[in-house]
Parts: structure tokens; sequence; C-alpha cells
């Protein structure tokens, strides 16, 4: 699954506004943070009240009318390799309150726009979805335990969109329904790293890329997988290829060493 971030939306609707029938090609996410009102989706009326959360598929037709007056988060986005259909779901303890908290994360990073924004706003929008799917999962009675690996590689898949970054190994975990200290180790068990191991492989991986293909400095390069500073990057590059990174895509543009295995 992979987001890509359009824009999040913070408004008040005042009390008996109407918004017209609209359908557009993003998936649509909504919170009522508060009031009560109504919205229709796809022909089916649901009283929204706060804590209430709307899931819009694209080119979903929908409406909505308040009744008093309701502070509504609303993000759209669009998925790759995923297909969700719309939903609504009332509130209630297990759910809400965290995807509340973290719509206001995107909207925060909305608002100060600082390095990264979209990317960390996109790695918070698949945290939604999963805690989305596991409810709908578990009212339909199956056994979340069984998820674990889709779990793994749902992590997997934010490390390597965010690699460059620095991920909140903590959150991730409690968004996935887990304390940080139960799923590293689920994590460890499945795939023989840690999730910092795990992400400074990516890391790896894409500086031998850049390495390769490009004549980036190597204080760009480290800058771009996201260390720090260039003697950060040295270190750990010499500690895992057992030669400095210059050496090395010295030694591959003279095509004294092969390289395998470009993508990890």
């Amino acid at each position: 699954m992979k987001c890509n971030f359009i824009r999040m939306i913070n408004f008040i609707h005042e009390p008996s506004d109407y918004v017209v029938p609209q359908a557009h090609n993003e998936y649509e996410l909504v919170y009522y943070s508060s009031g009560k009102g109504d919205t229709t989706i796809n022909g089916e009326t649901h009283h929204f009240k706060e804590g209430d959360i709307a899931f819009i598929a694209p080119n979903d037709v929908h409406d909505e009318r308040t009744y008093e007056q309701a502070e509504v988060f609303c993000v759209l986005f669009t998925l790759e390799d995923k297909n969700i259909p719309s939903s609504f779901i009332e509130s209630n303890p297990v759910i809400s309150k965290r995807i509340y908290e973290l719509m206001k994360t995107i909207r925060d990073e909305y608002i100060t726009q600082d390095l990264d924004y979209i990317r960390f706003s996109e790695h918070v929008i698949e945290q939604i979805i999963i805690l989305i799917e596991r409810y709908h999962n578990s009212r339909k009675g199956k056994n979340t335990i069984v998820s674990v690996d889709k779990l793994v590689e749902f992590a997997k898949e934010v490390i390597q969109h965010n690699y460059n970054s620095k991920i909140n190994f903590e959150l991730l975990s409690e968004n996935l329904g887990y304390s940080y200290d139960r799923f590293r180790h689920i994590f460890k068990q499945t795939t023989n790293q840690t999730l910092k191991q795990y992400q400074l492989e990516v890391r790896f991986n894409h500086a031998k890329k850049l390495l390769i293909e490009t004549q980036l400095p190597i204080s760009i390069i480290a800058n771009n997988i996201g260390f720090r500073t260039v003697i950060t990057f040295s270190q750990f590059f010499t500690n895992r290829m057992g030669i400095s990174a210059t050496t090395y895509r010295e030694k591959i543009q003279s095509k004294k060493i092969e390289y395998v295995n470009l993508g990890g």
C-alpha cells in the first residue's frame, strides 16, 4: 500500500449548512470532532455525531447536512495497489480517539509544513487505514492474530517509504495495536532484524544505488538517505561494506567489483 497525500481540510459547518452531492477521484477520510448532522454515501444516509468517521472511496457520491455547528477534519489522498470500499464508523473507544489524534497530527503537519511533511502525513494516513481495516475485520469476527504477518509487511512498507526520515517506532507499534516492546519482538521474530536495523538496511541499499547511478557528492547522499552528518554516514558505510563509500564508488566505476542485488 502506498499513499499519496493531496490535502488536509479543517473547517466549521454552521447549523443547516448543506454540502451538495459530489464525487471525486480521491479517497476522502472525514472525522467529525463535534456537532451533529447527516451524511449520505452512495444513497445510504448516516447520522453523524462527535467521534464518527466517514471513509469515502473514489467516485462514490456523497453529501452532508449539519443540524448544529460541527467541526470536521477531512483528508484527501490516493492509494496505489489498494481498493477499499466506502464505510461509516460510529464513535467507539477502540478506534475514534486514536484516529482523532492521528488526524490532528496530519493537520499540524499541514499547517507547519515542516521538512518532509507530505511524506510524514502519508505515513500517518497509512496507519489510519490499517486501523480502519482492523476495525472492520474485528466486526466480521476475523481473528486479527492471523494478520500479524500483514502488519509486519505494512511496517516494512512504512519504513521503505520513510527510510530517510526519523520514524517514531513506538507510535507505529501503538497504531498497529501493540506496545512497542511487543511489536518489535514480533518484527524481529519475523524478519530476524529490529525495526531500526531494517531501516538502516534500506538506507544502505539506497546509498549503494546512489553511489553507482549518480555522481552526487558523498555529503549529499548522506543527507538524502537520512544521516545528519557525512561523518556518521561514512562510519556506517565503512562498517557495513568494509571499505569507504568513496572507494566503493571508485571500484564500481572501474568495474573492479561486481554489484549484486541492486534492489536490496
